[in-house]
């Protein structure tokens, strides 16, 4: 047996730049053609970092013809970092500070890829560290740092790691297109012989995680946007995390070995807003399939009955069933369909109600009421304590046998502040207990989470008025004669505006979402599923709900209909109002 075929292989690793990509065709077009190529073993190409990846058996190919292939396809193709076969690889721990959420992480990592002699680079973000392994001919661990400061991080501390040769099978990296066998025709002893190549490369997270769906309420500017978004990404187990404002929703991908839906809805209600999971709206590894079960056995064994029945069928996920009888299916719609489903769960003995799925969008009425009630404290008692600051109260002084007229507001008693003062302490003490609750509460939960947003500038702006004027007025009492000037009028006014303000938002924001309910619920409801005999023609119709369409399907639409779902046009034409998408009525 010739030695050089069972002589191990060594990999390299080629970054190559790549200009001229537009979109993830061109990513496909480079991925397809190079995965073909003699000695390449796995390919990725990322069109955000215009960068391709590619590990390579150096004896059939080099980092030249790689690049040139590229070029024949169109694009600007520049090798970043020279092979390294066979040369050991020197590997570094750095300490790193300023890291915030996942969007540092991904910089760092960029940034460091992009170096040429980097080998691979892993950043974690709980760790604060970041470990290289790279080639030290052609790079030192001080540029990584000189890199890393320019990113606008601080390093604490770097330190050698030691080790053996390091091949790219055991490094983790980005996931990447790849074959995990393959077989070559090697020379050698003047006779073809084959030899199998096998390179590993460590599966991505990614596969692991799944979707969630909050509907989330309080959110009131880009401020708040922006504080659950940083507050989930650094959260472990979160993946990602993008808020909408005028949705009010939070979509959020997680790995479920590590955090849970429910988990991230408490974090989100400590940030100070109320957010309530979604199942139905939220996406795992499979679809989703509402129905209400009418069991003919005891409502205590319809959870029984159902999960008997669907346990043991091929392609269904996971079974969740309430006391109500309300199922939630997860289902992987490539090995079973709704349909399917649905008619098992009849053969166990149980009467199925499809539910249309339901539109989740926010209901901003709750938020209207509130800060409608809120507004009408501050209007009703902030106008007249901004009258009565402004209005003198003519009277006369007697002083003996004379007298004269004065328009100053007497005191309430013989030492004790003026009559406008009092009143204006008593219904500016209102209006804050009344219309300041709602701010004082939400900037509180800020504070716990080291937070600050509008709610605590008002609270600032009403405290600090509030007590000054508190202040001056007690001062006034103690020693009489001292002229001073409240703002009790201030605190009424700014927080009469300001309510005001967020009525008009929440108004604003019920208008786009009754518009965007309205769309929604323009998607028709039933489809026309028919049966075809072995001549193509039509066999059976039967009209059934949207959710119950499976992949494969053959659905009829009549002139006038709505268009149920996503499909080929087999037979027939017609003209289809497409106005909703490109703008033109008819296509």
């Amino acid at each position: 047996m010739n030695g050089e075929s069972c002589a191990p292989r060594t990999m390299s690793r080629l970054n190559i730049r790549v200009e001229g990509m537009v979109c993830q065709n061109c990513v496909q077009i480079i991925e397809k053609n190079l995965a073909k190529s003699d000695g390449v073993e796995a390919i990725t190409v990322s069109l955000k970092d215009s960068m391709a990846t590619v590990i390579y058996d150096p004896r059939f190919t080099n980092s030249q013809k790689l690049a040139e292939e590229i070029e024949e396809l169109g694009f600007e193709a520049a090798p970043l970092s020279a092979p390294a076969a066979s040369k050991a690889k020197d590997k570094c721990r750095i300490d790193v500070s300023g890291m915030t959420c996942n969007s540092c992480v991904a910089v760092i990592e960029s940034g460091l890829g992009k170096i040429a002699g980097v080998e691979s680079s892993a950043v974690s973000l709980e760790e604060g560290q970041a470990v290289v392994v790279y080639n030290s001919a052609a790079v030192t661990a001080e540029d990584f740092e000189t890199a890393i400061v320019d990113m606008g991080f601080v390093v604490t501390g770097i330190s050698n790691i030691d080790m053996d040769k390091v091949t790219e099978s055991g490094e983790q990296g980005p996931p990447l297109h790849h074959k995990t066998s393959r077989k070559r025709k090697s020379q050698g002893a003047g006779e073809l012989k084959e030899s199998v190549v096998k390179v590993t490369i460590e599966s991505s997270d990614e596969d692991n995680l799944l979707q969630a769906q909050f509907s989330v309420s309080g959110l009131s500017c880009a401020a708040c946007v922006s504080k659950v978004e940083k507050h989930l990404k650094n959260k472990t187990g979160v993946h990602s995390a993008r808020v909408a404002l005028l949705a009010g929703r939070a979509t959020v991908r997680y790995n479920p070995e590590r955090i849970t839906p429910e988990v991230i809805a408490k974090e989100i209600n400590g940030l100070g807003f109320q957010a309530v999971y979604i199942p139905e709206a939220s996406s795992g590894k499979g679809s989703i399939l509402e129905f209400t079960v009418n069991s003919k056995v005891d409502d205590e064994q319809v959870h029984q009955a159902v999960q008997k029945v669907l346990g043991g069928k091929d392609g269904v996920i996971a079974v969740t069933v309430d006391r109500q009888g309300n199922a939630i299916v997860e289902y992987d719609h490539t090995i079973v369909g709704p349909r399917d489903i649905v008619e098992v769960v009849k053969n166990g003995g149980c009467d199925v109600n499809v539910q249309a799925k339901k539109i989740h969008i926010l209901n901003h009425s709750q938020g209207i009421k509130k800060w409608g009630f809120v507004f009408l404290v501050s209007l009703v008692v902030g106008l007249p304590v901004f009258i009565l600051q402004f209005t003198p109260y003519p009277h006369t002084i007697h002083h003996g046998n004379s007298s004269r007229t004065s328009n100053d507001w007497p005191p309430i008693a013989s030492n004790g502040p003026n009559l406008r003062s009092f009143i204006l302490f008593l219904m500016a003490t209102f209006v804050q207990i009344v219309s300041g609750y709602p701010f004082y509460k939400a900037a509180l939960q800020g504070l716990r989470h080291c937070s600050v947003g509008m709610d605590l500038l008002v609270v600032l702006a009403t405290s600090i008025a509030y007590v000054y004027s508190v202040v001056v007025m007690i001062i006034d009492t103690v020693s009489s004669g001292l002229e001073y000037k409240t703002f009790f009028e201030s605190i009424s006014l700014l927080l009469m505006f300001i309510s005001f303000g967020r009525l008009l938002e929440h108004i604003a924001k019920g208008k786009t979402t009754d518009a965007l309910s309205k769309l929604m619920s323009l998607q028709p409801s039933t489809a026309v599923l028919v049966q075809m005999d072995g001549n193509g023609r039509i066999k059976s119709e039967e009209r059934i709900p949207v959710d119950l369409v499976q992949v494969g399907d053959t659905l009829k639409v009549v002139p006038g209909e709505k268009i149920p779902v996503d499909g080929v046009v087999v037979e027939g034409s017609s003209l289809v109002d497409e106005a909703l998408i490109t703008g033109n009525r008819c296509q």
